[in-house]
């Protein structure tokens, strides 16, 4: 920070160009806040901190409801949150918030405090951060936050906008704002952003103007602007700093929206608004009680106890606060010696002198009159016992008032007070030019008492000065007068004369109320007057002196104590008499009345006076004044002037007898006056004890239920906007139900009608009037006879029920009764919905139609026929069906036309069935084993064909089974003989398991815990068959174990898994249900391992036997990433026969977009990376580009080097 020069403000603003617009907003701010940012442009570059009142015992929505209405970043605030532009900031609830150097800070409400006011606490705070930068904006509210805390903007130099009260919907803090007269700009909400995007991009004084030499340009504007001021309000400010007053103007350039100074000058010539206007933005009327508590502490504590240590008896103590502004600081230094004189028990008259240049201060501040704001600077006990509470303000009561003496004083130009003990002179200095600091400075010596006491600001120092004062405290500025009054004779002058030219910079013609150019006569006039001029005294019609001519003074005898300038009593003894006497007569014939011979002792001297009491009166004055001269005569015999020669015996005499019967008549009036007031007194005076009991009971009561209103009133228009939302939503989920033509009814617990849709007409007899009544109350249009019984076990089960129904036209619908729930799981009711499926039934019937003929020629076909669903189901079968396999109609039910087929032919048969479902085929016919129910194989041939629906989605396959058994019989010995000897030769490794259903409990033999390597302690589950498997591989045995319970499908897969010692375990499981009553009781299945053959053969023939074993596509694939092996599966899937593909490399067959990524994923596993399983591509034969989830298992040779590995592809 930079550090502060002396007599120049103190910078106190963070470094930035970011202008902060602070909102400070109550009751019905909402709507204005709202407004305020539809129109806000989101790239201003400045930032926006709203304050509002809000409940501690609701959440607040402002972010979610503002965010609706503006592009900016809105954030609720947290503890030091950084200030960015074009971003909102919102208070949170139960908090204060302030800003230092661009952050925010928040504090938890002290409700100790009283009333809580965060618009002033935040708006003070950004005053000192960000001074000419601060934006202070007011919007709706009740009360008067926010009133003292633009104080402080304005004070700072910033910019303050207020809604218009006619807009507001709450107009108490706009009218208590605009009632500082310190608002810039009063506006609609709407009209604001604009006004605020113009001000931050106004042109600066230096911009407008393109002379050559923009100081002499500056000069000649800134003389004639002064001199504008000086014509139209007699105020001079040409010993203000010209940087000062060259930031106010251009601040009002910006406020009026004016790009040059000519235009402006102009402006001023022509208003004499803007001229007052302006004239308030220089003089910074800015203050407030206790300005900085640590310095009226160090007052209280240091400076007051010395200054009445030095105070003589009898001598009252004076106190002169210079630039006093509205008073605040003057009543502060009044209760402050109060609270001093009744905690020490001293006792002094206190006189406090506070002047300024500023009329409409003075009058404000003699009333002393403030908003409520001040409790936010005086203590609840100083409120209490120095002020009065009127409406929505406080009043200094008037034993401290009558402390205090306005008057009007221009520091560098009227003559100064004098003995005086304490002065204080706080932030007026740093406004000032050197040359006018100086002689201000040297006022304030002059006027301090020996040894007496000045108070300045914080950025202000005595500069050259310092040998004059003694410093007490530097950082609070406290400092002693040393040395003896000394005035120089320029500056003794100066306090009858013009201003001098060092307190003129800019050449301008000054002239004053006491100073005006005077003529040759008026000089000898002066000159004969200061040589001849009598003894003299101008007295006023209330017998007040008002000026002393010549040496007047020594007929005058001033007492001690409170100054009193009826002039009967200060005048000697000798005199008293005769001039009052004197007086009475003259104000009563209106001539002039003289008095001879008046004699006057001095010790040993006597002097011989001739009294002249004279009327005088001018079209200037405003009450008549006389002129009393005194003349010495020489005690020798004389010729006597004009007059009489004054007896006192019988003026006296004769004045005594007029007094006395006017004394008469006034105590007889006084008498009755005084018993008639006593009496009123009284009664007056209990009954107003009682109001005043009675007042600080209600206003008590009615701040807190003001405070309160205030919050519940931002909490309402919160929930108001979430009210509209919700009705929104309520629309939009009308318009849905009724666009769906989904009849719908919903009831309440109690089957009382909720809501329904305008379709549900057509199933009960009621209207919108009907709300509310109970459904049994009325009839309906369909066959539902328990209507209400199911209604009442959907409400107390849970469970959702399904009918299909008929009504009169023959329509057909199916309804569903259900419960529904508010969001928080509660049940709130049931509702009823009716979906038309007429068409759905219309083409059930001509379906069945068609069945009926297909069913006769499919019955008496001369050849086994079967119907299978899409997964191969067997739906119908014919007779010649039944009697090729001999299995009973119920039987073929369930089973799957794959679990009578042959385990070799299952894949061919299922590509098959899916090439014919896709659609890539609509007929195919292939040769395989089918099992007999005498459990032994048939030779037949299928011919499939597929039935679609109107939209080619497969619906259902048709089959012809011709038996040719005898044909294929010695083929198929020899086929099964040799499957035998392979099977045999790998059941060395078979275990067996069972798997009971209804009590979860799996059994294992011995030579399946010898696989997965578990004592016989170990109890196994289900989901161990598959231990350690790849997520891929345990998703796939899920889903054959489902269909295994589910479907009744016997299941065989090959996979990898892990033993329970940690080996890789490359396993086949077998499983088929056992069933009863047509349920599945159990699983009974194999496991066969064939690990060590698959460890051990690492050459080319074992590889191939081991992939062609897989029952999903298979390759094996050396290092280099050529093709060794290529199983039967594989070349079904891709259509590559081994011929084709072995000795190629496998990344031909990948995409271009996959390929890098493939490639990638090999290189890893050859490193002995483990490789999850995931998703790839590989070109079929004809061009079309196949997806598989791929299975990578790597393979050592005998030296533990991965040399090769396999590629298992799953669809």
């Amino acid at each position: 920070m930079e550090e502060t020069k002396p007599g120049e403000p103190e910078n106190i603003a963070f470094s930035n160009d970011l202008y902060i617009v602070g909102i400070g907003a109550s009751a019905g701010g909402y709507e204005a806040i709202e407004t305020f940012f539809k129109n806000m442009p989101e790239d201003t570059g400045m930032a926006f901190v709203i304050i509002q009142h809000l409940s501690p015992d609701f959440k607040s929505l402002m972010v979610e409801l503002l965010s609706k209405h503006t592009k900016m970043k809105v954030y609720r605030v947290e503890d030091g949150m950084q200030i960015r532009p074009n971003c909102v900031y919102l208070i949170p609830p139960r908090k204060t918030m302030t800003i230092f150097q661009e952050q925010l800070f928040l504090s938890e409400i002290e409700k100790d405090l009283g009333i809580n006011l965060p618009i002033n606490l935040f708006f003070r705070s950004l005053s000192n951060n960000s001074g000419e930068k601060a934006i202070g904006i007011i919007l709706s509210g009740t009360g008067s936050d926010g009133t003292l805390g633009i104080r402080d903007i304005k004070g700072q130099g910033g910019m303050v906008m207020v809604q218009d009260d006619t807009s507001a919907k709450f107009d108490g803090m706009p009218k208590s704002a605009i009632s500082t007269g310190l608002v810039d700009f009063i506006a609609k909400p709407e009209e604001m952003p604009e006004i605020l995007v113009k001000f931050i991009n106004h042109l600066t004084f230096s911009d407008s103007e393109t002379d050559k030499n923009p100081k002499n340009v500056k000069i000649d504007k800134l003389a004639k602007l002064m001199s504008i001021i000086l014509k139209t309000k007699d105020m001079d400010f040409t010993h203000y700093k010209s940087t000062t007053i060259l930031r106010r103007v251009e601040k009002r350039m910006g406020i009026c929206q004016i790009k040059s100074v000519d235009e402006y000058i102009e402006l001023l010539e022509k208003s004499n608004v803007e001229v007052a206007t302006l004239v308030d933005e220089l003089l910074i009327n800015v203050t407030n009680f206790f300005r900085d508590p640590e310095t009226f502490e160090y007052l209280k504590k240091k400076i007051i106890p010395k200054i009445f240590s030095n105070r003589k008896v009898n001598v009252p103590l004076r106190v002169w606060a210079v630039g006093c502004s509205t008073g605040e600081e003057a009543y502060s230094l009044a209760i402050l010696f109060r609270e001093y004189m009744e905690e020490t028990g001293e006792n002094a008259e206190i006189k406090i002198f506070a002047t300024d240049i500023d009329n409409t201060s003075l009058v404000a501040a003699t009333a002393g009159l403030y908003t409520d704001n001040i409790a936010v600077d005086v203590s609840s006990e100083r409120l209490s016992k120095y002020f009065i509470r009127k409406e929505n303000s406080y009043q200094i009561i008037e034993s401290i008032r009558k402390m205090v003496i306005f008057a009007f004083q221009n520091i560098i130009k009227d003559p100064p007070f004098n003995k005086i003990d304490l002065i204080t002179c706080r932030n007026l200095l740093i406004y000032l030019e050197t040359t006018a600091q100086k002689r201000a400075l040297s006022y304030i010596h002059f006027a301090l008492n020996p040894m007496g006491f000045l108070l300045l600001g914080k950025s202000e120092t005595i500069g050259q000065m310092l040998s004059h004062f003694r410093p007490l405290d530097n950082r609070l500025k406290f400092y002693q007068k040393i040395g003896k009054n000394t005035l120089s004779l320029e500056m003794r002058e100066d306090l009858f004369r013009n201003v001098s030219p060092a307190l003129n910079p800019l050449g301008l013609e000054v002239r004053s109320a006491s100073s005006r150019e005077k003529s040759y006569e008026d000089v000898i006039y002066h000159t004969l007057m200061e040589k001849f001029e009598p003894s003299a005294l101008l007295v006023n019609g209330n017998n007040n002196i008002e000026y002393i001519f010549g040496d007047a003074e020594k007929y005058i005898r001033m007492n001690r104590g409170k100054i009193n300038l009826t002039i009967s009593k200060n005048l000697r003894l000798e005199l008293s008499t005769a001039i009052s006497t004197g007086l009475h007569k003259s104000k009563k014939t209106g001539k002039e009345v003289i008095y001879n011979d008046i004699i006057i002792k001095d010790d040993d001297k006597i002097t011989n006076l001739n009294l002249t009491i004279q009327p005088f009166t001018t079209k200037d004055l405003n009450s008549d004044n006389f002129f009393i001269i005194f003349e010495e005569v020489s005690m020798k015999p004389s010729i006597k002037s004009e007059g009489e020669v004054y007896d006192p015996s019988i003026h006296s005499s004769l004045r005594i007898k007029e007094l006395e019967t006017d004394l008469q008549i006034t105590r007889e009036n006084l008498q009755a006056t005084v018993e008639e007031l006593e009496t009123s007194n009284e009664e007056l005076q209990a009954t107003n004890e009682e109001l005043l009991a009675s007042n600080e009971e209600l206003q008590s009561t009615n701040e807190e239920l003001q405070s309160v209103n205030e919050e519940l009133i931002t909490v309402n228009a919160e929930y108001l906007q979430k009210l509209e939302d919700l009705i929104q939503i309520t629309n939009d989920f009308d318009n849905l139900l009724n666009s769906t033509q989904i009849a719908t009814l919903f009831l309440d617990l109690d089957f009382r009608i909720r809501k329904f849709t305008p379709n549900i007409r057509k199933f009960f007899n009621i209207s919108k009037i009907d709300i509310g009544r109970n459904i049994s109350n009325f009839s309906y249009n369909m066959e539902f006879h328990d209507l209400l019984q199911v209604l009442s076990n959907v409400s107390q089960k849970g469970n959702v029920v399904e009918r299909e129904i008929q009504v009169e036209n023959n329509q057909h619908f199916i309804m569903r009764i259900l419960q529904f729930m508010a969001s928080d799981n509660v049940i709130e009711g049931i509702v009823i919905t009716f979906v038309d499926i007429s068409v759905r039934k219309i083409a059930e019937a001509n379906l069945a139609r068609s069945e009926e003929r297909f069913r006769s020629a499919f019955e008496y076909s001369g050849i086994g026929m079967a119907i299978l669903s899409y997964y191969g189901e067997f739906l119908k079968v014919n007779s010649k069906m039944i009697d090729l396999l001999d299995y009973s109609d119920i039987e073929f039910l369930k089973m799957t036309i794959f679990k009578i087929s042959h385990d070799e032919f299952q894949m061919n048969l299922r590509a098959n069935l899916e090439e014919l479902a896709e659609g890539k085929t609509d007929y195919f016919e292939m040769k395989i084993r089918v099992l007999h129910k005498e459990n032994y194989y048939l030779w037949v041939v299928l011919s499939f064909s597929i039935v679609r629906t109107e939209d080619k989605t497969a619906q259902y396959f048709i089959v012809q089974v011709r038996d040719v058994t005898d044909r294929e019989k010695a083929i198929a010995d020899l086929k099964e003989t040799s499957i035998l000897l392979e099977e045999l030769h790998q059941l060395a490794r078979i275990g067996g398991w069972v798997f009971q259903i209804q009590e979860d409990e799996m059994v294992w033999t011995e030579i399946t815990r010898e696989i997965y390597e578990v004592d016989a302690s170990y109890k196994p589950s289900l989901e161990d068959m598959y231990h350690e498997a790849d997520y891929i591989t345990k998703d796939l045995l899920k889903k054959e174990f489902n269909k295994c319970i589910f479907k009744h499908k016997k299941i065989s897969q090959d996979i990898r898994v892990r033993s329970f010692r940690g080996n890789d375990l490359f396993i086949r499981i077998i499983a088929k249900p056992e069933m009863i009553d047509g349920n599945v009781v159990k699983i009974i299945g194999t496991v066969q391992d064939f690990s060590n053959a698959f460890k051990k053969n690492h050459i080319q023939s074992s590889h191939e036997e081991m992939i062609e074993n897989y029952a999903e596509p298979a390759i094996l694939i050396q290092k280099s990433g050529k093709i060794a092996a290529w199983n039967s599966k594989a070349e079904k899937s891709l259509g590559y026969s081994q011929r084709e593909v072995i000795g190629k490399s496998i990344y031909s067959l990948i995409p271009e977009s996959a390929l890098k990524n493939e490639k990638e994923i090999v290189k890893r596993l050859l490193k002995g990376e483990s490789i999850l399983p995931s998703s790839t591509l590989r070109k079929h034969k004809f061009g079309k580009e196949m997806k598989y989830d791929q299975i990578l298992i790597p393979l050592q040779n005998n030296k533990g080097v991965i040399d090769s590995f396999i590629s298992i592809l799953k669809t």
